[in-house]
């Protein structure tokens, strides 16, 4: 392997960051996810971009992600877990809006989270409502709004968390179930 010394190293590094300031820029990206410009959104990690092979030492490219990253998905294993043997997937068990709390979205999980980076929500019937919080307790997460939804009511939630020991989910329109009568 050649040696770099530390002058072109930096200008390595200089040029790789004036390259992906470049891509990561791109007005495509924003017109892909809408909530693009969030500094919390998945895309916004560069590092889930790479692989770094430990062994060798050489990094490469995850086209893989990049690729479901344009068509507006977000691999829920990072590529930091490919060759290893990852524990099972943070996944959602269960979303619903229920009669006895209307203002309450409770999205439950197979694993005790640690926390969440950023949540919204659409759909038919959200209107002006808004979030008022966000809770989390052991692996249910609880989203507040400023007012009662009703049985008609269409509801999705986008959100990314991290769970306890797990790597993060992001949620894209995760339907909430409505069993409000």
């Amino acid at each position: 392997m050649a040696r770099v010394d530390e002058a072109a190293f930096i200008v390595a590094g200089d040029l790789a960051a004036v390259q992906l300031t470049t891509c990561l820029q791109d007005d495509t990206l924003t017109e892909t996810a809408a909530d693009y410009k969030h500094r919390m959104h998945p895309g916004r990690e560069i590092s889930r971009f790479f692989v770094l092979d430990k062994d060798t030492g050489v990094v490469t490219f995850d086209s893989d992600y990049a690729t479901a990253f344009y068509a507006g998905n977000y691999p829920q294993i990072p590529h930091s877990m490919k060759g290893n043997s990852p524990k099972t997937p943070l996944a959602v068990v269960s979303a619903t809006l229920e009669t006895a709390e209307p203002r309450d979205i409770v999205i439950t999980f197979n694993a005790q989270l640690q926390e969440q980076h950023f949540t919204s929500m659409a759909g038919a019937g959200v209107g002006a409502k808004t979030i008022v919080s966000v809770t989390i307790v052991g692996a249910v997460m609880t989203i507040v709004v400023s007012a009662d939804f009703i049985a008609a009511d269409v509801v999705t939630v986008s959100s990314k968390v991290q769970g306890v020991g797990y790597n993060n989910l992001t949620l894209v329109d995760e339907s909430i179930t409505n069993n409000i009568v």
